[in-house]
C-alpha cells in the first residue's frame, strides 16, 4: 500500500477545530504550588497542562469541547475511585 503523502486540507482543520460553537474561551490559566500548569474552564473543569506553553495556547485559542469534556469525566473517574478506597 503507498504512502499517502498529501496532508490534509487547512479547511477541514479550521471547520473542525475553529467553530465557535465547539471551542471554549474565557480560560484562566493557573499554576499548582507543585509547579502543575493547568487551565479552568468558566464551568470550572480543570485541565492539566504539559508545560506553560500549552496553557497559554488554551488561553488564547481556547479549549476544545470535546477536551474540557474527557478532562471532566477524568475527573469524575478519579474522585470515584478515591472514595471506593476502603482501609481494611
Amino acid at each position: 500500500m503507498p504512502y499517502n503523502n498529501n496532508p490534509p486540507s487547512p479547511a477541514l482543520f479550521s471547520s473542525i477545530f475553529k467553530s465557535p460553537s465547539r471551542i471554549i474561551q474565557d480560560i484562566k490559566a493557573f499554576v499548582s504550588p507543585t509547579g502543575q500548569y493547568y487551565v479552568k474552564t468558566p464551568s470550572g473543569v480543570r485541565i492539566d497542562c504539559h508545560n506553560i506553553q500549552t496553557a497559554r495556547y488554551y488561553v488564547e485559542n481556547g479549549v476544545a469541547v470535546s477536551l474540557a469534556v474527557r478532562a471532566h469525566k477524568a475527573a469524575q473517574a478519579a474522585d470515584f475511585a478515591s472514595r471506593r478506597r476502603v482501609s481494611a
